[in-house]
């Protein structure tokens, strides 16, 4: 028991950490249904009974197996379906105390819940994994000769459980052919071992191997391949342009001039022609006067600028405006210096 716990552990672990996809290949998602046929080893099982006599052991032969199930596909590898399955061996013989031969047969009817993973390639060969969890109906149909006179024939409803490991061939992006190994158990089972006299139980166990080949068939319709994207047009080449301009003023004045009426035009036919899309005026003072009367005279100086701009034909959204007063002259002077080159504003094209 011990060592059946620690296969399903390790194979649900596997199941939910697989590598990572390969590129370029789509996992089905959406339902599918698929099928199973195969062959089914049983294991030897003890048919024993503590207060009595009976110690007996079921030697089985090799028989047939077959699952169908119902599925759904993530997308991302990850499967999980309900499979119904059965399992049918004859028994091959009874050893062990009062045995004398063998007779009969063990069914398993199970309905699963499994959880299995897709590890993607790159190629149409996908290996998977997965585990499951259920119920089995086991029918012990007369076996016989156990402990010399007795008879079994009863059944039992169990949790079953399983492992799986397999992979499978992509025919199409629908149909996968599949070849898998399953190991299948379930709690052990208890039975009415009967003679002519009186009905005992017996403690038996259920512990099969089965390799299956299958087929499935997905639901799905795999995702054109995008177009080839179109190379974008490279971006036209911007004109070789002026970016800094200077506009000068009258002392304590932030009248546009003449002449800076036409740098200014100059500047907006160059923003034009450049494509610019965002421009910074900035206004200044000499050092005369108060720093607060000069910062707002600055500012009033920007503000002009940027409307003469804008009757230029530049968006006004375009344009922002900054007042620095006295504090970045063009020409570094003592305080209350009335220099003509530190009574400006300038244009940057950005």
């Amino acid at each position: 028991m011990r060592s059946r716990s620690a296969l399903l552990a390790a194979t649900l672990l596997t199941a939910v950490s697989g590598p990572a996809f390969a590129q370029g290949y789509q996992h089905p998602k959406g339902f599918y249904v698929g099928a199973a046929l195969g062959g089914n080893f049983l294991t030897d099982s003890d048919l024993t009974n503590s207060g009595s006599s009976i110690n007996n052991q079921a030697e089985y032969k090799i028989g047939p197996a077959g699952a169908l199930s119902l599925g759904w596909a993530f997308g991302n590898g990850l499967r999980t379906e309900i499979e119904g399955a059965i399992r049918h061996n004859n028994v091959d013989k009874v050893s062990g105390t009062g045995a004398s031969g063998g007779d009969g047969d063990m069914q398993a009817y199970s309905l699963m819940l499994n959880l299995l993973y897709d590890i993607n390639t790159g190629t149409p060969f996908t290996p998977y994994i997965g585990a499951g969890i259920g119920w089995a109906y086991l029918n012990a149909n007369d076996i016989k000769t156990l402990n010399g006179t007795r008879t079994v024939d009863d059944s039992d409803n169990r949790f079953a459980y399983q492992g799986m490991i397999g992979v499978a061939y992509s025919l199409s992006p629908q149909w996968k052919l599949s070849l898998d190994y399953r190991y299948f158990a379930t709690l052990d089972p208890s039975f009415d071992a009967k003679n002519t006299t009186n009905t005992v139980k017996v403690d038996s166990d259920y512990n099969s191997h089965a390799v299956m080949l299958g087929l499935r068939y997905h639901f799905w319709t795999p995702a054109a391949a995008p177009a080839p994207a179109t190379p974008a047009a490279p971006p036209a080449a911007r004109a070789d342009i002026q970016r800094s301009f200077l506009v000068f003023f009258d002392f304590n004045k932030s009248d546009i001039t003449a002449e800076a009426a036409r740098v200014i035009q100059q500047a907006a036919d160059h923003a034009k022609r450049g494509g610019v899309s965002r421009i910074i005026v900035t206004g200044h003072t000499d050092t005369s006067g108060s720093p607060q009367y000069n910062q707002r005279l600055s500012e009033r100086r920007a503000a002009n600028v940027r409307e003469a701009l804008v009757r230029q034909g530049l968006a006004a959204n375009s344009i922002s405006t900054v007042g620095k007063g006295e504090s970045d002259p063009l020409v570094k002077t003592g305080d209350g210096v009335r220099e003509p080159q530190n009574r400006r504003a300038e244009i940057v094209l950005q």
